[in-house]
């Protein structure tokens, strides 16, 4: 795992704890009578935070920072909801979180910025519909139409395992209704997490749906603006990037196969 630091360093981010060789990879065939949509790449410039930001704790503009509800206590909420991922495309249909503060839906979902020393109190609400986004895509086991399960994992904290979204430890997970409560001690080096769902067989549905999300925890040295401890840029230099791998039909949805070819 990086941290912060080794990622100024060689500026690479490994999705979810690892990166395939691209030779190792077939692209997945598409099904008949499936009309994909042709996008220009490059056809939105990169944003590049402004030189002002909101105050010396808050580095990150572009992407919405979560508000908790009291302290360090947070409550964010899972839900279907629309977003434009493109300006081709009108609103995408996603799975994306809500902190509750009438801001609405967004995917990556809001990003919590923390402090090293100072523990975190997170509730996970399911508010997702009783029906998945890629339905045709639920493991026959569940059945179609079965409800979204969700259990939320901070990758790469350091966190007791009940606040792991471990299915071991909670293996009904959590359904339509239901909450995960956490607590993340933050007794890490500063660095750049990730949160996103983790439900045993259907992640890759989730997080394809859009359950994922910032978590940055801050330190003396690294408080993201300038000057700083370490001597890296910070302020508007600091921009907040997160790939991910999407497909899109015609009508500007979210396209999902799983007909997809390992080569050994």
């Amino acid at each position: 795992m990086l941290d912060r630091r080794s990622l100024l360093r060689f500026a690479v981010v490994g999705g979810a704890g690892a990166a395939l060789p691209p030779a190792l990879y077939r692209a997945a065939r598409i099904p008949s009578g499936t009309t994909v949509a042709a996008v220009r790449h490059g056809h939105q410039p990169l944003a590049v935070p402004p030189a002002t930001v909101q105050g010396s704790s808050i580095p990150m503009p572009l992407l919405p920072t979560a508000r908790p509800v009291a302290g360090n206590t947070y409550r964010v909420t899972a839900r279907a909801g629309t977003v434009r991922m493109h300006p081709t495309f009108g609103p995408t249909r996603v799975f994306g979180y809500d902190d509750n503060s009438g801001r609405g839906v967004t995917t990556p979902g809001y990003v919590f910025q923390v402090r090293k020393g100072t523990p975190t109190r997170v509730t996970y609400v399911n508010a997702l519909p009783a029906q998945h986004l890629f339905d045709n895509e639920v493991p026959d086991y569940m059945h179609a139409g079965a409800p979204v399960r969700m259990s939320t994992h901070l990758h790469g904290g350091h966190v007791a395992g009940l606040s792991d979204g471990n299915p071991y430890a909670f293996p009904a997970e959590y359904l339509p209704g239901q909450s995960q409560s956490v607590l993340y001690p933050n007794d890490q080096n500063a660095t750049l997490l990730w949160y996103h769902d983790h439900s045993d067989q259907i992640t890759r549905l989730n997080v394809y749906a859009g359950l994922v999300g910032l978590y940055v925890i801050r330190d003396g040295l690294d408080t993201g603006t300038e000057p700083n401890g370490l001597g890296v840029p910070g302020g508007p230099y600091e921009i907040p990037i997160v790939l991910a791998d999407r497909a899109f039909d015609a009508n500007g949805q979210l396209f999902y196969s799983s007909d997809q070819t390992w080569i050994p």
